[in-house]
């Protein structure tokens, strides 16, 4: 149970901070899709 909690810490870690490291494609990205979503 312990070991499963910290795996899913560990993943929840490495995937924020893949996201933060690539912020800036994402953010581009959202962008774009915000504005094709609007229209």
């Amino acid at each position: 149970m312990t070991l499963k909690f910290y795996n899913n810490l560990q993943y929840l870690s490495d995937l924020l901070e893949k996201v933060l490291l690539g912020s800036e494609e994402w953010g581009v990205g959202s962008k774009e899709f915000w504005i094709l979503d609007l229209r």
